[in-house]
């Protein structure tokens, strides 16, 4: 190796331990076109390999948009594996087909067939990291078209190091590498690679940008454009990861979902959400809608129906029921009236939002306890959910009203309110669990032996 490769390869070794792109002992697969770029990430790493223990296989995937040329192209990645004593899984999908059927553009079609195969032959394969070809260019070239279509700060993040998608990682450790130094690179070292043709059509958007936007842009603006660009996404990767966690989870999870056609239009409609009333909602693309709910912002299938949990389960005096749909239990009990402490008690809606649907939890949270007058409830009792024109009257002005309407006001989500357990008697209901008891049931002045009700997270299991 000359003194170019040499210094080359010391950087690619530093930016990989540096940022632990690859751990020791690792199983990678390694995206190989044939192309410059994936062949000299090829041949970096077959050269790390040792040193690090890795385990490499070679994938490669034919588009069907070239014929014999490609087909040429597997052949010789196939070849170059096998010289470097390297497994190779091929594959061959037909772009121009599933375009027309997904109504994509070819290079859309093309990049999705391209995830869709590396992910499954990593799966067959039980290997958990993808390590790809892109490097500084590619990332330039990217955040400009995503700023030609328009897109939020997370478009701006076009690649990273090391991305997730499912359980697999996505690894690129040529990023800070240029293409004009991999070329000298390969030069020096009389690395053969296959030149792809289609690289030069004017018909995609990539190459246009590549070969006529940003050389116009160097000639006549700024010859440091491409740095500039680059710059502008890894300081906002920068600015991502400091954000609030929750919010840049919802983010990610949001442009993963949605993918790249997720821009600032959609950007700004999700933002406008926080000014408008519970039930607005937004449509994105990838099928995906998002919802205000109880002041949140929820992430739904576009058309996809709220289900409720109907449930009815008896409730014995003495005796419990486990409520698992609500992740609590609801006990009974007749004690001496008791003097009831002044304490704080958590709200309504804060209890619910913290107790999740479904048996277990991690955290203990506190009982919730309200006393009845046994002589104005008629058994049985029963514990169930919220049921279409149920009313009731909390202790308190305000008089009769829809138990819906009472989720509404407390903004309790519509996933929640068939949740939230009932109890009823024969006649109406007694207590909305965690609310105010009802006026007609309170305890009387007179009264010595009470009925309790409580509320009882259930314990994970």
């Amino acid at each position: 190796m000359n003194a170019f490769g040499e210094n080359l390869f010391r950087r690619f070794r530093e930016q990989i331990l540096r940022e632990r792109l690859v751990e020791p002992g690792d199983r990678l697969l390694i995206a190989v076109s044939g192309g410059p770029d994936s062949t000299a990430l090829l041949i970096l790493l077959h050269a790390l390999a040792p040193e690090l223990g890795l385990s490499l296989t070679v994938a490669h995937l034919d588009h069907g948009l070239r014929g014999e040329t490609a087909r040429r192209d597997a052949c010789w990645v196939k070849k170059l594996a096998t010289r470097l004593g390297l497994p190779c899984v091929l594959g061959n999908v037909d772009v121009k087909k599933r375009a027309a059927a997904r109504k994509e553009s070819i290079e859309e079609a093309a990049r999705a067939a391209r995830y869709e195969f590396l992910i499954r032959a990593a799966a067959r394969m039980r290997i958990r990291k993808i390590v790809l070809g892109h490097q500084a260019d590619d990332l330039a070239e990217t955040v400009l078209m995503r700023l030609l279509r328009g897109c939020g700060p997370e478009g701006l993040i076009a690649m990273r190091p090391v991305s997730r998608r499912g359980r697999f990682l996505i690894v690129r450790p040529l990023l800070p590498f240029w293409r004009r130094e991999i070329a000298v690179y390969l030069r020096s070292e009389r690395i053969l690679f296959r030149v792809d043709e289609s690289n030069r059509s004017p018909r995609f958007l990539r190459n246009r940008v590549r070969m006529t936007l940003i050389p116009y842009l160097e000639k006549k603006y700024n010859p440091r454009i491409k740095e500039i660009l680059v710059q502008l996404s890894r300081l906002e990767g920068k600015r991502a990861l400091r954000a609030d966690h929750q919010t840049g989870a919802l983010k990610n999870a949001l442009a993963a979902a949605a993918g790249p056609a997720l821009n600032r239009r959609h950007w700004a409609a999700l933002e406008s959400l926080s000014g408008k009333k519970n039930g607005a909602r937004v449509s994105l693309p990838g099928g995906l809608a998002a919802r205000k709910q109880g002041g949140r912002l929820v992430l739904i299938k576009e058309g996809a129906p709220v289900r409720p949990r109907s449930y009815r389960y008896r409730l014995s005096v003495p005796g419990a029921v486990e409520v698992k749909e609500a992740g609590v239990k609801i006990v009974a009990r007749l004690v001496r009236r008791p003097i009831l402490p002044r304490v704080k008690k958590i709200s309504f809606r804060g209890y619910w939002s913290r107790i999740p649907p479904g048996a277990g939890r991690r955290k203990v949270m506190p009982q919730l306890r309200e006393y009845f007058d046994p002589d104005k409830v008629s058994p049985p009792l029963i514990v169930r959910s919220r049921l279409p024109g149920d009313r009731y009257r909390p202790l308190g002005p305000g008089g009769s009203r829809k138990v819906k309407e009472i989720f509404i006001d407390e903004k309790i989500p519509p996933e929640r309110r068939a949740v939230i357990p009932l109890v009823a008697d024969a006649e109406r209901v007694v207590w909305i669990a965690g609310y105010r008891p009802s006026e007609e049931c309170c305890v009387s002045s007179s009264a010595r032996r009470v009925l309790e009700l409580r509320v009882v997270p259930l314990r994970m299991k």
